[in-house]
């Protein structure tokens, strides 16, 4: 259930509308959580410095996206499912070829440069939303670049409709993920076990219920006394033990997180305790 690209379209206008504002030509986009906001494209498989990528909205004219080729199989899938919208890809190799030859990674500043200049941004105010490769801004001389990422950050605190509803579909299967956590739960039953076993049925059901969406699932398991210091330790379950069961789901690039403790049997005093000082406290929170 990708976003609908009236939705794309609108947070475009209200870039515009803001590069209008500040008298800017374009916004640069690198940094990877805004790119996914802006395009869709959840697939992406980029860095920095490894892989480069930027996404460019120009006050006029198509935004672009310049990206490694290793990215190409999957974008034109999701272009063609309607998941991602903006059709001007363009790709740099990431290991030189004798046929079919482009730029190779090394060379995407040049890449990038000549692009900016083919769709006419070569002096004036430009935005960036994070740290631009120095060698950009020196092979565009009458640019500006302007750091900002106040505008898509506040963009991104308000969620949509459409964000809202993937993220209350999210938090639906987190809950029945909790229940099947539940049915796996057995004393003698290993905490990885536990947790990989509840990702499997999740992964399943969230297929079943919502088939054009991407998952990413996991039930992370917190076993005592090692709490939250660190990852599962593949220890079987005890009575008494004190456990932690967090159900983080990714949902078409949106992610919600379930949290539940749960103690093997009948709590005891000490455990009573630190539950009562943890519901006091929380709720002392919730006045505030």
């Amino acid at each position: 259930m990708p976003i609908p690209k009236k939705t794309y379209l609108g947070r475009i206008k209200k870039i515009r509308s803001y590069l209008q504002e500040n008298n800017q030509t374009a916004l640069i986009v690198s940094n990877l959580d805004n790119f996914k906001y802006l395009t869709g494209f959840i697939s992406l498989v980029g860095h920095a410095v490894e892989r480069p990528f930027a996404l460019t909205i120009p006050l006029d004219g198509d935004p672009f996206i310049v990206q490694c080729e290793i990215n190409k199989p999957y974008y034109d899938y999701d272009l063609s499912s309607n998941r991602t919208w903006i059709k001007d890809s363009r790709y740099y190799l990431e290991h030189p070829s004798l046929t079919n030859r482009l730029p190779i990674v090394f060379q995407f500043p040049e890449l990038f440069t000549s692009i900016l200049q083919e769709r006419g941004i070569k002096n004036g105010l430009v935005s960036v939303d994070s740290s631009l490769n120095s060698k950009i801004t020196n092979l565009s001389p009458k640019i500006k670049f302007v750091s900002d990422d106040n505008l898509l950050r506040d963009m991104r605190l308000i969620k949509g409709i459409d964000e809202l509803e993937l993220m209350r579909n999210a938090a639906a299967l987190s809950d029945v993920g909790q229940k099947l956590f539940m049915d796996e739960l057995a004393i003698g039953k290993y905490d990885s076990e536990i947790g990989h076993d509840t990702s499997k049925a999740l992964y399943k059901l969230g297929a079943e219920k919502y088939p054009d969406s991407l998952f990413n699932m996991r039930s992370i398991v917190m076993l005592s006394p090692y709490g939250m210091t660190g990852p599962p330790r593949s220890r079987k379950i005890k009575k008494n033990d004190v456990m932690i069961n967090i159900i983080s789901i990714t949902m078409d690039g949106y992610m919600i997180e379930n949290e539940r403790t749960f103690v093997i049997g009948k709590p005891n005093s000490k455990q009573r305790k630190i539950f009562g000082i943890q519901i006091k406290r929380k709720r002392t929170e919730s006045l505030i």
